[in-house]
């Protein structure tokens, strides 16, 4: 049965059909073998891609482009797309292979040219694809020209400066254990991060902001043990689509040294570590925990340090009028040491957990966000083209620090409703999502009422802690 309840997950997960079921039942004159019916639903794999969206502030995104998920049949991904974002313009080129000339190599590149800058990036991979697996090796170089943001320091405009980041990335990862059970890995990494800060006219110098070029040349060892347990459910995050959620315990640890000699700016020492745990309270209660540290040492001090603790949790509610309904209550909280001076933690409308506030509001070196949603399904598969959903919500937090002080009258939040809209033909069926959120704590440019779309949720971005709508399209190196 796991080998059966793998093998439907991998057949989701490649992105080619909408849905994928199998079942075997047992042949009664070979007590050894066993009829195994596999059934699936095919996807639109031609897909335009049009995007509206408003973000918290009155600003308007969009775009538009094409994507195609089985390129002439083989598995493979090509994406066109040219829009605007928050703060630039761009063209993107995208091309996925996940079976290189027929082995297991994985291929991804990605290219951009923005009003502000450009993107370069590629990913090469030979991944753990099968238990049998032994090894895995990865290459992922990239290189990135663009203009961000300080927003903890801004007077009625963020502070702009521009940044070009060269990256690269070689690991080699050997698996000690590999079971249905249990994982176990150690492996070796090389990351290269090197940047350099400029001014833009009519913002202080680079000096002034305190941005300093800096180069991570680093040698790591990491070391990840995983417990899987994989379940199916539905009505968590999206709208009756199939939701594969991992309920097992996860950690991974990673330690190395940047030095002088190799071109790094300093010699320090790098860690990092991460945890998940999932788990099953009662039949309709699903719960999650994520905690993340990462830092630098030098000379028995920490630097651009932080620790991030998240936990998530999903009650399926009676159904109204037949209408299924779940609850969703999350919390996270963001604590650092020394970050570096364009690293922020932000929070605001959009994708920054504050619903009825501008985008990137309040920017600090520390943080706690509260999210309260009632989500509920109205109709499946409406003429076989979409679902649709509703949600109220209740989002509150503060970001403290860089002049910014923890005080109950600095806390915001919000009340709203929102509509939520998934495509049935797709692989993904990620919502569409439209909040109208009403802030109950005003300042200054705040609406009595903001509009915002996007897609996917509004909470629980574990992983991006230095989240900010559109702002960087580089990765922090300490996540890298």
């Amino acid at each position: 049965p796991a080998v059966l309840a793998e093998t439907e997950r991998n057949l989701r997960g490649i992105g080619l059909f909408r849905n994928a079921t199998i079942a075997s039942n047992a042949d009664e004159k070979d007590p050894g073998a066993a009829d195994v019916d596999v059934v699936t639903e095919d996807a639109w794999t031609l897909q335009p891609k049009v995007s509206l969206a408003f973000l918290g502030g009155s600003h308007v995104t969009g775009g538009a482009g094409i994507a195609e998920y089985n390129l002439f049949g083989l598995g493979k991904a090509a994406e066109v797309f040219r829009g605007t974002e928050l703060y630039r313009r761009l063209d993107i080129l995208g091309y996925n292979d996940p079976r290189v000339f027929g082995t297991h190599w994985h291929l991804l590149a990605t290219g951009t040219e923005d009003s502000d800058g450009r993107i370069r990036s590629l990913l090469l991979e030979y991944p753990f694809y099968s238990l049998q697996v032994p090894f895995s090796l990865t290459l992922a170089p990239s290189y990135i020209v663009d203009r961000e943001r300080l927003f903890a320091d801004r007077v009625q405009q963020p502070i702009t400066f521009r940044r070009i980041q060269t990256t690269m990335a070689a690991e080699g990862d050997l698996a000690l254990v590999a079971t249905h059970d249990l994982v176990r890995r150690v492996g070796l990494r090389y990351q290269e991060w090197d940047d350099t800060f400029t001014s833009v006219q009519n913002y202080p110098p680079t000096s002034k902001l305190g941005l300093e070029d800096r180069r991570t040349h680093a040698l790591e060892a990491t070391y990840t043990e995983w417990w899987p347990h994989f379940i199916k459910t539905y009505f968590l995050d999206q709208l009756g689509h199939p939701e594969d959620k991992d309920l097992g315990f996860a950690y991974g640890l990673r330690i190395g040294y940047s030095p002088e000699a190799i071109g790094a700016s300093t010699n320090e020492l790098v860690l990092g570590s991460s945890l998940s745990l999932g788990g099953q309270v009662s039949a309709d209660t699903y719960s999650w925990l994520y905690l993340q540290t990462a830092g630098r040492e030098r000379a028995g001090h920490l630097a651009d340090s932080f620790v991030t603790a998240e936990g998530i949790v999903y009650q399926r509610l009676p159904a109204i009028l037949d209408h299924p309904q779940t609850f969703v209550a999350d919390a996270r909280g963001d604590l650092s040491s020394g970050l570096f001076r364009d690293h922020e933690f932000v929070a605001g409308g959009d994708g920054g957990g504050l619903r009825g506030y501008p985008v990137n509001f309040i920017g600090g070196s520390r943080r706690l966000m509260i999210h309260l949603e009632d989500r509920v399904t109205i109709a499946q598969d409406l003429f076989h083209l979409m679902s649709i959903g509703a949600v109220g919500f209740f989002d509150g937090g503060e970001v403290w620090g860089r002049g910014r002080s923890l005080e109950a009258s600095n806390f915001l939040a919000s009340v709203g409703v929102g509509l939520r809209i998934a495509g049935t033909r797709g692989t993904l069926q990620i919502p569409v999502r439209i909040d109208f959120g009403i802030p109950l704590v005003h300042h200054v440019g705040v609406n009595a009422v903001d509009v915002g779309t996007g897609s996917g949720d509004a909470f629980g971005t574990f992983g991006q802690p230095f989240y900010a709508q559109d702002n960087s399209v580089s990765v922090p190196e300490n996540f890298a």
